[in-house]
């Protein structure tokens, strides 16, 4: 849209809610095509080491989400397991605890 001037102007709360990382390229992509970029609450621009940081503790955050996300599927799939197990056995079955 921005390429087809659609659009002048982006108005954002805050410059990471924007994208979470590469935001100075985003920027200056809409900036050549005759878009700015305004912001609710204006920040201190960062130096290219801060951002680096930012971007690095984001993906960290991400791939950290995905992971314990994955725990609790993987535990949920095999109490599902067990519980269809369970469900399958005959009440006495030869060698059951109840036995």
């Amino acid at each position: 849209m921005a390429i087809h001037r659609e659009f002048q102007r982006v108005l954002i709360e805050y410059p990471d809610r924007l994208t979470r990382f590469g935001y100075r390229y985003l920027a200056r992509h809409l900036n050549s095509h005759g878009v700015t970029i305004e912001s609710t609450q204006g920040s201190e621009p960062k130096t290219s080491l801060e951002e680096l940081a930012d971007d690095l503790l984001t993906i960290i955050t991400v791939f950290s989400a995905r992971l314990y996300g994955k725990r609790p599927q993987e535990f949920r799939q095999k109490a599902q397991n067990i519980m269809a197990e369970m469900t399958e056995r005959e009440p006495h079955e030869p060698g059951h605890e109840d036995d």
